[in-house]
């Protein structure tokens, strides 16, 4: 950002970018102006730190955010708490506060005593400790509780045999609608914070309609569900929208075990931008609640955007451009996506099945999911299509054969000798995700309690070889790697660790 636009973005709101005489300065960073005591708090909680972004926009790219200082690595650059959270698509019947599985659950003391849905007795119990508690539940309570008291025996009798059972993988369908719900209500009592946060989200309307499937479903689900036996007076339209925003901008909430998944949405976070060698990593869980804590990984100058990442960075380039093209609805540029070769690590290149395996299959253009695949060596170009089907295949054989984490080392060993010998490259992004989930596997094996010591250590060794490939690689295409190198820190300090406690016990 040149000098002069420096000083005309500290004439106008760091967050709307209104101007006007109005506009204070922050006394505490003096980086910013804003335009309300409302858009104050959005740059400095009380008693907080400053944020260090701005919002600016660009024809094309819509609102990002810059940073409104330099930025050094490890900085925080904003704490962001969700403005609602709801179930994650596909959830089974789990409290409707934090998650805990229906299998935990009792069909007595886990039911929220006003509207009978799932709410465990741990939520309840904050719930009368502290009237400042935020309940999520308690925005739809009043309404599912009227519903069910209108709607016939034999409807609710559906909903609740529905809610009774204690599978943990059988989707509920009353869960469909509530994150879209919450939201919906947050806009009613919150308005100031809706025109501020929400309003200009995408929803990817247009995209989406093109799927009717999943369009219709959605109206039947949710739509309906909410219009018809709720009563909300939101049109089609808003709640369409709501499921849009949610599906779109919505954020992964970090579960433990015994949780089924949740998403959250953060109104700063929303307006990150992708790049798949993004300058920023995601704390969940940053103040021991939901918030997420945004953190510098490198340096940021003043003006330069600050970014995310949405997709796996272990993924090769076909399976994060199907990803991102497929639900945010974009083809990512940037310099890992642009390169054939992700920087040289080859982990998106195929054997060539025309020139006895000497040469390697890559995209002749990257951002084509459907563009043709030429062979290094020989030069003779294939049909994605044939690509494509070798990845799926290998894949499906992938989850069948090595899906629980018992199955011994061995056959993990088989399997990626087979792969890199007929079909990947050694740095294919198939092998590393094979070589994550037997880290997972010896991780499990180090776990059991009738595991000796010394075969704990042997374990250990074993996830430590297999990461640090992974280490060496992600170092490349996910610079600067500080993560993956304290990662592979920490296994070398426990098995430094429990060699030494070892030796010690033979003295």
């Amino acid at each position: 950002m040149a000098p002069k636009d420096q000083e005309s973005a500290k004439r106008s709101c760091f967050f709307c970018a209104v101007q006007g005489d109005h506009l204070e300065v922050c006394k505490h960073c003096e980086n910013v102006s804003f335009c309300s005591g409302e858009h104050q708090k959005i740059h400095r909680s009380e008693n907080g730190p400053c944020h260090l972004f701005t919002v600016a926009t660009a024809e094309g790219q819509g609102r990002f955010l810059v940073a409104n200082r330099d930025i050094s690595p490890g900085e925080t650059v904003f704490v962001d708490a969700p403005l609602v959270i709801g179930p994650a698509n596909k959830s089974p019947a789990a409290c409707l506060e934090c998650f805990r599985l229906p299998s935990l659950l009792s069909r007595d003391s886990d039911r929220c005593p006003e509207c009978g849905l799932p709410v465990c007795h741990d939520c309840q119990a904050r719930w009368n400790g502290s009237s400042s508690a935020k309940s999520f539940h308690q925005m739809e309570c009043r309404l599912f509780k009227e519903t069910f008291e209108r709607i016939s025996p034999a409807h609710r009798q559906r909903i609740f045999e529905s809610i009774d059972v204690a599978d943990d993988k059988r989707p509920c369908a009353l869960y469909a609608s509530l994150s879209a719900l919450r939201l919906l209500k947050s806009k009613a009592e919150c308005p100031q914070v809706w025109n501020d946060h929400v309003e200009n989200l995408m929803d990817h309307e247009e995209e989406r309609k093109k799927d009717q499937t999943t369009w219709m479903l959605s109206h039947m689900l949710v739509v309906s569900f909410l219009r018809g036996a709720c009563r909300i007076t939101f049109s089609a339209d808003d709640i369409q929208r709501a499921i849009g925003i949610m599906r779109t901008n919505g954020v992964k909430l970090d579960t433990r075990s015994g949780q089924a998944s949740g998403i959250g949405l953060y109104p700063t976070f929303s307006l990150l931008n992708h790049n798949c060698q993004c300058n920023t990593r995601t704390k969940k869980n940053a103040d021991g609640n939901s918030s997420i804590e945004l953190v510098a990984t490198m340096e940021i100058p003043k003006g330069h955007e600050i970014s995310t990442r949405y997709a796996t960075p272990q993924w090769g380039t076909i399976r994060r451009q199907q990803m991102l093209q497929s639900h945010w609805y974009f083809a990512c540029r940037c310099a890992r996506c642009l390169d054939p070769t992700e920087c040289g690590t080859m982990l998106n290149a195929v054997k060539c099945w025309e020139c006895s395996s000497t040469g390697y299959l890559l995209p002749i253009d990257p951002l084509n999911i459907g563009s043709q695949w030429r062979c290094q060596g020989c030069q003779t170009e294939f049909a994605a299509a044939r690509v494509i089907e070798i990845i799926l295949k290998i894949e499906t054989r992938i989850e069948k054969e090595l899906s629980l984490p018992s199955v011994e080392q061995a056959q993990y060993l088989k399997v990626m000798e087979i792969l890199e010998a007929k079909y990947l490259h050694p740095n294919h992004f198939l092998l590393v995700l094979l070589k994550e989930k037997l880290i997972q596997s010896l991780i499990w094996h180090q776990k059991q309690p009738n595991t000796s010591p010394a075969a704990r250590l042997s374990y250990l060794k074993g996830q430590i070889k297999w990461f640090e490939h992974i280490h060496d690689l992600m170092k490349v295409v996910d610079p600067p790697g500080d993560m993956w190198t304290d990662t592979l820190h920490k296994m070398r300090l426990e098995h430094e660790n429990l060699s030494s406690s070892m030796n010690g016990d033979e003295h």
